[in-house]
């Protein structure tokens, strides 16, 4: 029987610094095919989904970026960031048109816009984010000061699921197709849904920054930028009721890319929630190409 864990909410100091780096990118030629993620070794990590909301005419909003890639370097693969762009920061600035072409890029999704409405993010207002969706004060909107205590209070934790997820891309079609297997490592009960996302890293374009100057900067590298739900934005049920360890889920999943859509630097996202909590399980990415 699972059983909610304790977390522990402690005074967490981050240095933070201001370090934008891109994903590798593999060049070319590529070659057609399967490629796997599965964890070829017995011991598995818990691994923390962190939702950064925010938008491109939100000048508070690198701090939160900042914020998310300094636990990436703590923490390494184990904190898997979904940057996601909505609500009135995110709204293209058209009206009346830029010369210099500023902030007319879309960066918004459908999925993206569903989760605000779900929860009330942009209402709160930008930057907001979420550590696996787990409630803190009774919420689980949370500002960015507060995003590194909130993972560590559970990011080692022994993992209760192993996602693994393997795709195979054409690269002439731009047909992208994903397995993600889930195992339950140990007996649960609950209601389990999986999620599947895609996201592209290091898109150059225009960010306001209050601390920078001039604070419209045109080459702002926006790092793991959600481009799609590949699943519906709330996933697919793979378990109800009571779950032995062991129990097994596969799930397969398309999507076409978007021809603006740079395949070396995108990569799927998939994640397992509690549908009763809503709370995050367990999360995992991996590189399309």
């Amino acid at each position: 029987m699972r059983t909610r864990h304790n977390y522990l909410f402690g005074a967490t100091y981050l240095v933070f610094a201001i370090l934008f780096i891109g994903c590798d990118i593999v060049e070319g030629p590529y070659i057609e095919g399967a490629q796997t993620g599965s964890d070829t070794s017995t011991v598995y990590t818990r691994k923390v989904l962190v939702e950064d909301f925010t938008g491109h005419t939100c000048g508070n909003c690198p701090r939160a970026a900042e914020t998310a890639h300094t636990l990436e370097q703590l923490y390494g693969e184990q904190i898997v960031v979904v940057g996601v762009h909505i609500g009135w920061f995110a709204k293209p600035v058209n009206s009346p048109p830029n010369p210099d072409s500023s902030y007319i890029y879309d960066f918004r999704t459908t999925a993206g816009t569903e989760i605000d409405v779900q929860y009330g993010i942009d209402v709160a207002g930008l930057p907001r984010g979420m550590v696996n969706r787990i409630e803190v004060s009774g919420s689980p909107i949370l500002g960015y000061s507060a995003w590194g205590t909130a993972v560590a209070g559970i990011v080692d934790l022994p993992p209760d699921l192993k996602i693994e997820i393997s795709n195979s891309y054409n690269e002439i079609s731009r047909l992208l197709d994903v397995t993600a297997d889930v195992t339950f490592l140990n007996n649960m009960t609950g209601t389990f849904n999986v999620v599947a996302l895609l996201l592209e890293d290091s898109i150059v374009n225009w960010q306001l920054d209050y601390l920078a100057s001039p604070n419209s900067i045109e080459n702002y590298m926006h790092r793991h930028v959600l481009r799609s739900s590949i699943s519906s934005t709330w996933g697919d049920q793979i378990a109800q009721g009571n779950m032995s360890s062991g129990a097994t889920s596969s799930n397969n999943y398309s999507i076409t890319l978007n021809n603006t859509w740079v395949e070396g630097k995108c990569s799927v996202v998939v994640y397992v929630y509690d549908v009763g909590s809503s709370e995050v399980i367990q999360a995992e990415v991996f590189k399309v190409m």
